[in-house]
């Protein structure tokens, strides 16, 4: 009867190290962890100022927003043709710097991404097609995070080897790392085309949440 017992032990405890494994090997497939080396200061977070607690989450539910009974609409409209975060500075394909700031007055999708993060390549044509489906109302700035292990040379190496036809902005200074301050990426931000941040998706995004992102930035 002990030895039943025993046994029994042991095959629950295998059982519970087979789901950890497994819940694991999931995480990795969805996002890419990478240290910082050195913590930003001074910056408030854009999954922070969305309420974001949760994968994929709208910025209107309140989650994580605490105002002193100030309605959403009248906090919104004195941030009309800003952003609803800190400012930040990228350079483009030719080397000028380029204030996210400057993309406001049209709907605008962020994905911020690294060559060497394989989810990130993974949701590269998805973007792809909806560039070229939404390029026309919608604005995408794919930024590298070039700070976080990258070079501008191995990201236009890998954009152009994919035939990709969007454009791609280089965080060359650490701006939009330390403004964003993502755990791990991908991350993807939807803004509406008053500069408000709309949605978050914190990992891999699906072709259909994707689609649904740019649905609600239009709307």
């Amino acid at each position: 009867m002990k030895n039943r017992r025993i046994k029994g032990s042991y095959r629950v405890i295998a059982a519970l190290l087979a789901l950890l494994i497994g819940a694991l090997g999931a995480a990795s497939v969805v996002g890419c962890d990478i240290e910082q080396e050195k913590e930003p200061e001074g910056n408030e977070s854009a999954n922070n100022d969305s309420g974001n607690e949760n994968s994929n989450n709208d910025s209107d539910n309140g989650s994580g927003n605490e105002n002193s009974g100030e309605s959403d609409e009248e906090k919104n409209e004195g941030e009309k043709g800003k952003l609803s975060h800190d400012d930040f500075t990228v350079t483009d394909s030719e080397g000028k710097e380029v204030k996210l700031s400057s993309f406001v007055g049209k709907p605008l999708v962020v994905n911020i991404w690294a060559s060497w993060c394989p989810p990130c390549k993974a949701e590269m044509p998805d973007f792809n097609e909806a560039y070229k489906k939404y390029g026309d109302d919608v604005t995408f700035v794919m930024i590298n995070f070039t700070t976080w292990n990258d070079t501008v040379e191995k990201a236009k190496s890998y954009i152009e080897g994919q035939g990709f036809e969007f454009d791609i902005y280089f965080d060359t200074l650490g701006e939009a790392a330390a403004v964003y301050s993502p755990d791990g990426i991908p991350n993807t931000f939807f803004y509406n085309k008053d500069g408000k941040l709309v949605t978050v998706i914190d990992r891999m995004a699906s072709s259909s949440e994707l689609e649904a992102g740019i649905r609600k930035i239009l709307g």
